[in-house]
């Protein structure tokens, strides 16, 4: 039996990809069962290093303070006790984060142990509750955990990211139901450095054996051939094509579908550009300008910043939604010392860094070098 990890920003398709995903006979995954796992043992490591954090997961921009590496380590030796457990349901009881609430009730058969042995009980759980008793692979969709990458890979786990254009992500949270699925309105730079974080880690673990992402668009424009690419990656025999036409939940439900503007059961491209129908020019312009080096290397189009990123609209910058999340300053996007960050990191594309600072600005050295070329390239001859 295999394990498998989807991950990837919120409202960026990791549930129409899980979706699929489980709609194939041989893998069984569940929808955002334990969130709260990753987020006590994350909660656990900043105690032991006396961090205080806004969340428990971050952006990883100007970390500091631990190394991915660090964090791995942690993790391997975490143990949860019967009392980390018991907070652990408790948290998962209140959390409106995790959309399987049924899985509450089996506490009792979940033993303490180390961190993955815990994941381990969790996802044999899962599969009895599906009736799946030995399936090829079960694992999990949860967002935003890109930080517990490194440690599943060195068990073996499969992951899997989805990228989405940022501009349709931010449009997704902010128009529509996005409220209804992605919560209390946070600051875009905020969900902006997340998501680039998220494009790190595929850029750095594209080749690793145990690892393959996809883009959010590839998968709505051309599911078949896109998810012909990760079961082949996963060894399994293809998805019917009928699943792309009528998808089931895992209660094996015509699934209604999570878009924010309109419901379908289907593999649908309609969600592709609404940002165009819903983000003033200024919000597009300040998107494509903080993720000019990711979206170039992507592939995406720009609409405005097709020469470089406009350095004047991040200093002007005024954010354009009404922040709600209690956890955030309304200010926090246009903050004179993040804004500088923003500006500094773009410059840094055009400079030598040392490998510690492109640790501290991208992450991983490899993406860093990576971005820098591919802008030469770009730009062509001097």
């Amino acid at each position: 039996m295999n394990y498998l990890f989807l991950t990837g920003a919120g409202r960026s398709g990791t549930t129409l990809f899980e979706k699929l995903l489980h709609n194939h006979p041989s893998i069984c995954i569940g929808s955002q069962p334990f969130p709260n796992l990753f987020f006590r043992v994350k909660e656990k490591y900043h105690a032991q290093k006396k961090l205080k954090r806004r969340y428990p997961i971050g952006h990883l921009l100007l970390e500091r303070d631990y190394t991915l590496e660090e964090l791995t380590r942690f993790l391997e030796g975490c143990f949860l006790s019967a009392h980390d457990i018991d907070i652990l349901f408790q948290d998962m009881s209140e959390y409106s984060g995790q959309y399987m609430p049924e899985l509450i009730g089996f506490r009792k058969q979940i033993v303490p142990g180390t961190f993955y042995e815990v994941y381990q009980q969790l996802l044999i759980l899962i599969a009895h509750y599906f009736h799946q008793e030995d399936p090829m692979y079960i694992g999990t969709k949860e967002t935003w955990l890109e930080e517990f990458i490194p440690f599943l890979l060195l068990k073996d786990v499969r992951v899997l990211v989805i990228i989405r254009d940022p501009r349709d992500i931010v449009t997704s949270l902010n128009f529509g139901d996005g409220n209804r699925f992605g919560g209390d309105v946070r600051p875009l730079l905020y969900i902006l450095r997340h998501w680039r974080k998220s494009v790190s880690f595929c850029l750095k673990y594209e080749t690793h054996q145990h690892f393959a992402w996809i883009k959010y668009e590839d998968m709505v424009t051309d599911p078949e051939q896109t998810l012909e690419g990760i079961t082949k990656f996963l060894n399994t025999a293809p998805l019917a094509q009928e699943r792309f036409r009528e998808i089931v939940d895992q209660n094996n439900e015509l699934w209604q579908g999570n878009s924010s503007f309109e419901r379908y059961s289907s593999v649908s491209s309609k969600s592709m550009g609404t940002f165009k129908k819903h983000l003033s020019p200024d919000c597009i312009r300040y998107i494509e300008s903080v993720c000019y080096p990711e979206l170039k290397m992507l592939g995406y189009q720009l609409m405005y910043c097709t020469l470089g990123p406009d350095e004047v609209i991040i200093k002007e910058f005024i954010e354009p939604f009404h922040v709600t999340h209690r956890k955030f300053d309304p200010g926090y996007s246009f903050h004179p010392p993040r804004v500088q960050q923003e500006l500094r990191r773009l410059s840094y594309l055009n400079k030598d860094l040392s490998e510690k600072q492109q640790r501290e600005w991208f992450i991983f050295p490899e993406v860093y070098r990576r971005m820098k070329e591919n802008l030469r390239e770009k730009s062509g001859p001097a």
